[in-house]
Parts: structure tokens; C-alpha cells; sequence
């Protein structure tokens, strides 16, 4: 646990406190999300409350990690997901943040 923490600790201070650890949650419907030669590459966006849309890119782990079938879910059903992300966190392709957790959920849940 000590050397977690001390990797956590030091991520941080390279990476910068502010932005980089403070997680953010976007909620709204997908409106697009793709395929891409480049996974890295691979972009959603996501229709908020608002009406402004907020663009986010998936992460590359080389593993099925699930996100891309949550986004292709909420697209075909156009139920409301839960998009975290840290803000300063991108993928090397464009400066769009990386999802790092989706949630989708059944209304009133």
C-alpha cells in the first residue's frame, strides 16, 4: 500500500494537483461515437443538458474495456450517461480529455 500511495503522490506532482486529480462527471446522451484506425483517435460526443456538446476520446488500453460498448448502447437507446474524465488526462490524439468510466442507467435510477 505504502508504494501506491507514493507512486499516487508522485504522478501527482508531475502531472500537476489541480486539474489532473480532480475528477469531472458530464451527464447527457451521445450523439456520435466512432471507430478509428488509431484507437487512441477514437472520439464521442456527448449532448448535454444544456444543448452544448462536449467531445471526449477513448482510451487506448488494448483490452476490451467496455466503453465503446456503453457509448454504442446509449447511442442506439439514447439513454443518459455519466462521462468521468479528468480534464488535463488526453489520449496523444487531439486535446480532448479520455473517458475514464461511462455510466449508463435506466431512467429514474
Amino acid at each position: 500500500m505504502r508504494k501506491v500511495l507514493g507512486f499516487l503522490s508522485i504522478t501527482t506532482a508531475i502531472m500537476g494537483a489541480t486539474d489532473v486529480t480532480a475528477e469531472n462527471i458530464a451527464t447527457g446522451q451521445i450523439v456520435v461515437t466512432e471507430g478509428h484506425t488509431n484507437p487512441a483517435c477514437r472520439q464521442v460526443w456527448l449532448r448535454q443538458a444544456d444543448g452544448t456538446t462536449a467531445s471526449f476520446r477513448m482510451p487506448n488500453t488494448g483490452v476490451e474495456d467496455g466503453i465503446m460498448a456503453v457509448t454504442l448502447t446509449a447511442l442506439t437507446t439514447g439513454l443518459t450517461v455519466a462521462i468521468h474524465y479528468f480534464p488535463n488526462v488526453g489520449s496523444g490524439c487531439g486535446t480532448e480529455p479520455v473517458i475514464d468510466y461511462i455510466d449508463i442507467k435506466q431512467p429514474g435510477f
